[in-house]
């Protein structure tokens, strides 16, 4: 005799496929990021020229232009083909933190910043960098590009701030919080306005 009705065998399937999708959802997201991209064997028979850029701005780059990440602004397809035609390739390693509404504006300086003697709402366009990287410069790391608009308190290289293989801080304008990167590779596409 079945005790198991159909309808609780469909269920529990369900169950099942729901919770293996919420757990590999981390996974997920952690093999999207840019840095992580291309470390994987290339299938048997694909052409060398498929192959992907070694490095990771590169790499993100190629990916970028080729729509993987959705649709690009005019600006930041702009900074990634001239990285590309010019060759850059990463430059050394960066702490990247995040700042926002979520914090109180006594910490994070609040939603606006001065850029050019105009006063200008942050968006997910701007970062603050460490003092060595001036203002208007155009950055990547592994969150993407930004313009430098911003400095911050806790924005500095050296001492308590960074490991001594760091050698810039960046702290990316975020809705959310994003999670703190620890020896990200990074790129100054242009330094100053």
């Amino acid at each position: 005799m079945n005790y198991l009705s159909d309808s609780s065998v469909m269920l529990t399937r369900q169950r099942v496929i729901c919770a293996g999708l919420i757990l590999a959802l981390p996974l997920a997201i952690a093999l999207s990021r840019c840095d992580r991209v291309g470390s994987a064997e290339p299938p048997i028979g694909e052409p060398v020229s498929k192959l992907l850029p070694a490095d990771p701005f590169q790499r993100c780059a190629v990916r970028a232009l080729g729509g993987e990440f959705g649709p690009l602004q005019e600006w930041q397809a702009y900074w990634y083909r001239r990285g590309l035609e010019e060759g850059r390739t990463i430059q050394g390693r960066a702490k990247v933190t995040s700042y926002g509404p979520w914090e109180p504006p006594s910490m994070s300086g609040g939603p606006y910043c001065w850029v050019a003697g105009r006063r200008v709402r942050l968006s997910r366009a701007h970062c603050a960098a460490n003092p060595e990287i001036p203002r208007g410069s155009v950055v990547w790391t592994p969150y993407g590009l930004r313009f430098v608009v911003d400095r911050g308190g806790w924005v500095k290289v050296g001492g308590r701030f960074t490991r001594p293989d760091e050698s810039a801080n960046f702290d990316y304008w975020s809705s959310h919080e994003l999670p703190t990167l620890r020896r990200a590779p990074y790129v100054v596409l242009r330094r100053g306005w």
